[in-house]
């Protein structure tokens, strides 16, 4: 039901991505839709790709369209970012070629320079601060080339595009796609987790929403955005808020409360337990009393009685806690030695099912 990101080392990453550009550029004869495999999206690209057509039959530098979107400020904390860097992107308005790209982590300084010929050769230019990159991208073939030819690019926007942005010796162009009523959005940290969750609970990502996906036979809708798969075990004391998910096979015991949150297969949760805006995995056992708020927790773990998790915790696969052990605000926990600054390009290897278990007492 939840995905999990595996880090690769640099030359892994950079061997694999290179190796994988190259042997396609033998493959694609035409135009073709790259899209990050951490993106989440209901939109048609019917109208995105006849754009990206009817462009290269008038300009063949026309090699790239980027698919983007207004963000969409939080009611909660009026942040319209997903947890991303701010990114600045200039547009003109007529043409809605891309003419400038950069995200906070490539700004430093406060402000924002802009290269004078830009505005000279452009006689409407607008800079935005309020688009939501989708990371849906229709190119042309010449992408693939330049790829293979660059193999100095780590970064596809930083690099890649920036990039071509900057280079006037080939004439290539970047074009963007806005979408208004259709969804996408990348899950590339632990807030566009949350915020993305919540968006498929409220079914802003139709058709793929959880009745579908599952089956109506086996997920239940009912009132307040509340999905209950058909066999869930729920004592009659039980208080379910609204906008929660909950697996296959779970047990849920007596005065136990929960809201916005979703709770995975076969997970059993004892008496007494309150749990808000949370993601619990499979297998997960909750005994009586504990309390999690804003919390994410991974297969297997284990949670004693009385035990309690601040905001922002993440207890990766098979964590005890011990009872009336409280976890403190966004600590992550793991059973896995964590890379030091000599071996931070390692790979990260995740627990198998072969792996033990350890205990916070």
């Amino acid at each position: 039901m939840f995905g999990i990101y595996l880090r690769p080392s640099w030359f892994g990453a950079c061997f694999t991505q290179y190796a994988l550009f190259f042997s396609l550029s033998f493959q694609i004869h035409g135009d073709f839709v790259l899209i990050s495999g951490d993106t989440v999206s209901n939109m048609s690209l019917t109208q995105a790709l006849q754009e990206h057509k009817d462009r290269r039959k008038k300009d063949a530098n026309a090699i790239m369209t980027m698919v983007v979107k207004q963000s969409k400020p939080s009611p909660i904390t009026q942040q319209s970012r997903l947890g991303t860097d701010e990114l600045f992107m200039a547009i003109n308005p007529v043409t809605k070629q891309l003419l400038y790209y950069e995200d906070k982590a490539e700004y430093s300084k406060g402000f924002i320079s802009l290269d004078k010929t830009l505005i000279a050769d452009n006689p409407s230019v607008i800079l935005h601060n309020d688009k939501q990159d989708c990371y849906i991208d229709i190119c042309s073939q010449e992408v693939l080339s330049l790829f293979t030819d660059n193999f100095d690019y780590q970064h596809l926007r930083r690099h890649f595009v920036k990039g071509l942005l900057v280079d006037d010796i080939m004439g290539y162009k970047i074009f963007t796609h806005e979408i208004h009523s259709s969804y996408a959005a990348r899950i590339d940290n632990f807030r566009s987790y949350d915020t993305i969750s919540k968006d498929i609970i409220q079914r802003w990502t139709y058709p793929f929403v959880p009745d579908v996906l599952c089956g109506s036979s086996a997920i239940k809708v009912e009132r307040q955005g509340t999905y209950r798969a058909s066999d869930v075990t729920l004592s009659r004391s039980a208080q379910l808020g609204s906008f929660i998910f909950i697996g296959q096979g779970t047990k849920i015991g007596n005065d136990t409360k929960i809201s916005h949150s979703v709770i995975g297969e076969r997970c059993t949760i004892g008496s007494n337990v309150t749990i808000e805006g949370s993601y619990i995995w499979n297998n997960v056992t909750i005994e009586d009393g504990c309390q999690l708020r804003n919390a994410i927790v991974c297969d297997g773990v284990i949670l004693k009685s009385g035990a309690v998790l601040q905001p922002g915790v993440i207890l990766s696969f098979k964590v005890v806690v011990g009872q009336q052990f409280v976890v403190p605000a966004y600590s992550k926990v793991s059973l896995l030695q964590q890379p030091t600054q000599q071996d931070s390009d390692e790979e990260l290897e995740y627990a198998d099912s072969t792996s033990g278990t350890g205990e916070l007492r």
